[in-house]
């Protein structure tokens, strides 16, 4: 079977929950015999692709090319799009560069599958079945239009809370009219795909992102939080924001030994807490394992976006001990024993727990790692992908 896999950012370098996805699923397709993969992805501005990137197992044995895109929302065409029934984050990818390039790909080779990973590289799919007689397979991260809905929901700024909820309007109606264009979503979340399936009748196939597990001895520093995730992601920006003004800063009167370190991508989305004392700032993080082994007590304050949170998985892979909001956990399969935050009251009685009782942090560390095996295993991965191009 001959399989041309397109991302809407590069599965390399692994930057955010997005790439990681991308490269696991990559990764796992290659392993299965009988397949020849080429892979395409789109190069922008703030996700550009470098082949040097990509490890040199990729560099030798596939197929990779980028398409250079220009997607840096215009005001003007905010505006506009704004009044329009088109969603503009999708919008902003249809660019005529992409058009020729997907077409000169497609005909260039007899292609059995396309694979669309991400929302915005679906950009051109009526073109494409109008041009192309091959199966299309839609790899969905989250249900976007919640995420923008969420976002407006909690936005103090009217005008944001506008924006946001006619995005998010204009959003699901293109996602719910996707699923009737495509032939089978491969959804990351048991909670996304139960959405599609009820509002659509596409057939599904659930693919867990895989996690390699990492139980290492790790040193539990007291006093410490920490936090991973790009800042490029605006839920990322909103949790951490909101913990440190309602959780952290509330602890720390408390504790002042109480540090919160924060890790990923950041363009100066957070500059108003990087002055609060115990705030560190870390940026973007070579040796994310030896981030989370040395940083004490992961803390995921996410309060909107859809999905499952990948850098979640990440962390729990390594058995180290969590605090995890109710959002954050969304997806993953916590049994009822597992309790989750949904306020700044239940977040500080949550940590205090944890901070104040190792074995219970050591507890719930071991069980979060034994989840993550149960559930995210390349076994179940693979099982999942052959049900898909052997069966």
């Amino acid at each position: 079977m001959r399989i041309l896999y397109l991302s809407q950012k590069p599965a390399y370098p692994q930057i955010d929950g997005g790439t990681n996805a991308i490269a696991r699923l990559m990764e796992q397709l290659i392993s299965l015999e009988n397949n020849t993969i080429d892979y395409l992805c789109y190069s922008t501005k703030k996700h550009p692709f470098d082949k040097q990137k990509f490890p040199i197992s990729w560099q030798n044995n596939l197929s990779m090319e980028a398409i250079t895109l220009e997607t840096q929302p215009k005001f003007l065409e905010l505006l506009r799009y704004f009044f329009s029934s088109k969603a503009y984050p999708i919008e902003r990818y249809r660019k005529r560069n992409l058009l020729r390039a997907l077409h000169d790909k497609l005909s260039s080779s007899a292609y059995d599958v396309l694979i669309l990973d991400g929302l915005y590289s679906t950009a051109y799919l009526e073109e494409i079945k109008q041009r192309f007689s091959l199966k299309i397979y839609y790899r969905c991260h989250n249900v976007e239009h919640q995420i923008w809905k969420e976002l407006g929901e909690q936005s103090n700024n009217l005008l944001k809370k506008i924006y946001f909820a006619r995005i998010a309007k204009q959003v699901k109606a293109y996602e719910l009219k996707l699923m009737s264009s495509i032939d089978q979503l491969l959804p990351l979340s048991p909670v996304d795909e139960a959405y599609f399936k009820q509002n659509s009748e596409v057939e599904s196939t659930l693919i867990p992102i895989v996690q390699k597990q990492q139980l290492e001895s790790f040193t539990y520093q007291e006093n410490s939080l920490f936090f991973i995730g790009n800042m490029d992601w605006k839920p990322n920006v909103e949790g951490v924001k909101w913990f440190v003004k309602n959780v952290f800063v509330p602890l720390k009167r408390q504790n002042n030994k109480l540090t919160f370190h924060v890790a990923g991508m950041e363009k100066g989305q957070l500059n108003a807490i990087k002055n609060i004392e115990g705030i560190v700032l870390h940026g973007f993080v070579e040796d994310l394992s030896q981030f989370i082994r040395t940083k004490g007590l992961f803390v995921a304050p996410l309060l909107s976006g859809s999905g499952i949170k990948i850098k979640v998985l990440e962390v729990l892979s390594h058995g180290v001990p969590f605090v995890l909001s109710e959002k954050a956990a969304e997806g993953i399969g916590f049994t009822k024993d597992f309790t989750f935050f949904t306020t700044a009251e239940n977040a500080i009685q949550n940590i205090q727990e944890v901070l104040n009782d190792p074995e219970k942090a050591k507890i719930i560390g071991t069980k979060g790692f034994e989840l993550i095996a149960a559930k995210f295993s390349n076994e179940q991965g693979l099982a999942a992908l052959k049900k898909i191009f052997h069966d």
